[in-house]
């Protein structure tokens, strides 16, 4: 599975910033050659070293909190999404929640975002996780939001994602349940 550029220059940049963490215990030889060089927004990178990232993140900065990586995922939207903004930013909330799951489509691999259900103060985005990737649960933390930027970037007020889980298809799914005011 690969993963934009897009998405993972903002952690390398975290990484490069912080080198006085304990990166080693997460991050292997290939890693760091990766880390060495300039990342290119359109090309495609492994996923797991996105996952070693996260997992680092989550236990050396964010001291194991997912509301942390939450307000990450949050906070770094605006970067995430730098090129695609104007296409995310329609001031019409069911609108951008479709663009986004465009966008998710595009940027991730092997990941098929559905918009299941989107009216005035509710909105369900589903997808299946990925076998074998890398830190799934911090990767929906931070796609929560997103996802809560991206409502409160379009008029939303105090945007809420939940996780519910449940079986499709002989498998588990990932919906983000997302209310707002």
């Amino acid at each position: 599975m690969k993963i934009r550029g897009t998405f993972l220059k903002d952690y390398v940049k975290i990484v490069n910033a912080t080198r006085d963490k304990d990166w080693e215990r997460f991050l292997n030889e290939d890693d760091w050659q990766i880390i060495g060089t300039m990342i290119i927004p359109t090309e495609l990178y492994p996923v797991e070293i996105m996952g070693r990232i996260a997992q680092g993140l989550y236990e050396l900065l964010a001291g194991g909190s997912h509301q942390f990586v939450r307000e990450f995922g949050r906070s770094s939207a605006p970067q995430f999404f730098e090129d695609v903004k104007s296409f995310l930013l329609k001031h019409n909330i069911p609108a951008a929640v479709d663009a986004w799951r465009l966008i998710a489509d595009r940027y991730v691999d092997e990941v098929s975002v559905a918009v299941e259900e989107v009216g005035s103060n509710l909105a369900k985005v589903s997808y299946f996780p990925i076998d074998g990737a890398p830190a799934f649960e911090h990767f929906r933390e931070v796609q929560a939001g997103n996802l809560e930027w991206l409502i409160s970037a379009n008029g939303g007020k105090n945007p809420v994602a939940e996780f519910i889980t449940e079986a499709r298809e002989g498998r588990e799914a990932c919906i983000i349940k997302l209310t707002w005011e």
